[in-house]
Parts: C-alpha cells; structure tokens; sequence
C-alpha cells in the first residue's frame, strides 16, 4: 500500500499545453527499428540522397506492390526456396506479400 508524501507535492499550478500529433504517417515498408530498409523512401533512417536516387528510379516500396518498378523479392524466389530459408533463419510464420 501506498502513502502520499506531502512534502514532494508542489504548491504552484502550471498547465501545460497539448497539441496531438496530427502529422502521423505511417510508412508501411519500414520494417526495422533505426534501420535502413532498402527501397523504403519513407524509412527516416536511410540517408536522404539514397532516398532520392529510389524514388527517381521509381523504385520506392511504400507504394502498392502493382505500382512498383521492377521485380520484387517474391518474385525472384519460388515460394519453397523462400519458405526452406525462412525455416533455416528460424521464421515459421511467413506471410506471403504476393496473397
């Protein structure tokens, strides 16, 4: 049980003002926390320049996969070669981004 100590309590009133944060987006490619995901031109952590040379190569993955440039990885692999490596790293629970 708790017990409230007066002498930590503050005499003053001071309010605060609160603003939400209305400027969210999300960025649905950045997988990784303070990591650069490749192609992911919304991932803060890559270096702004390599963003650039993504999005004018129209690679960028934040875009749905039918807008994409080029070839993503689910295409370059069969799905048992994805699933065997997958299984080798320790990931069983794979989701097919092509389904």
């Amino acid at each position: 049980m708790s017990t409230f100590d007066e002498t930590l309590a503050s005499n003053t009133v001071q309010s605060v003002n609160y603003v939400p944060n209305t400027s969210f987006k999300v960025c649905p490619c950045n997988r990784t926390h303070r990591t650069c995901d490749a192609f992911c031109c919304c991932d803060e952590d890559c270096d702004q320049k390599t963003r650039d040379v993504w999005a004018s190569a129209d690679t960028c993955l934040d875009k749905p996969p039918e807008e994409i440039k080029g070839q993503y990885f689910g295409k370059c692999l069969n799905r048992e070669e994805i699933h065997s490596y997958n299984t080798k790293q320790g990931i069983y629970n794979y989701v097919d981004p092509l389904t």
